[in-house]
């Protein structure tokens, strides 16, 4: 796999994608996120969007996904209405714009998809991308013995003003 259009540029094997969609889950379970929890996931297409959206979904989870260029509003509408315990952002930029509409729901950690260093003072748990590959590689993925009926994304259809249609 070869990703030039979105910094940093990449290029991946099969084996090493794969491998860093296991350390993502492996990140994600070290950190205590449950499988059938829900994930928002708020990013553009990337290799490392790729790599959180399976991650997410190997580790048991569940993704609500949206880009991070839509409105703040529509962005904590699907978080809520999602349950979502975790927030996948872009960049540290799009965390400071959900910052203040987020921080009444249960979100209990924050995973930038960049390698920006992460704020001292974050209401919450937040680490960056690399961040949480390391931790993954230090910890074991460990894939559910349990059978799981869950769908592997939140589909929520969005009408006006974040609200949902029909």
């Amino acid at each position: 796999m070869v990703d030039t259009h979105t910094p940093p540029t990449a290029t991946l094997t099969y084996r090493q994608l794969w491998q860093r969609i296991q350390g993502f889950a492996a990140g994600l379970q070290a950190l205590g996120v449950a499988p059938r929890s829900t994930v928002a996931l708020f990013a553009d297409n990337s290799h490392r969007w790729l790599i959180a959206d399976q991650g997410i979904m190997t580790a048991g989870c569940a993704n609500a996904v949206r880009s991070s260029q839509a409105d703040p509003e529509e962005l904590r509408y699907i978080a809520e209405h999602s349950d979502s315990s975790v927030l996948v952002a872009h960049d540290l930029k799009l965390w400071q714009r959900l910052q203040e509409a987020v921080t009444h729901l249960p979100i209990t950690l924050v995973v930038l998809l960049s390698d920006e260093a992460v704020p001292g003072d974050a209401p919450v748990k937040m680490l960056n991308f690399s961040q949480l590959l390391e931790l993954g590689k230090r910890s074991r993925y460990s894939r559910s013995r349990k059978k799981q009926t869950i769908w592997p994304r939140s589909s929520i259809p969005l009408g006006p003003r974040a609200n949902p249609r029909g």
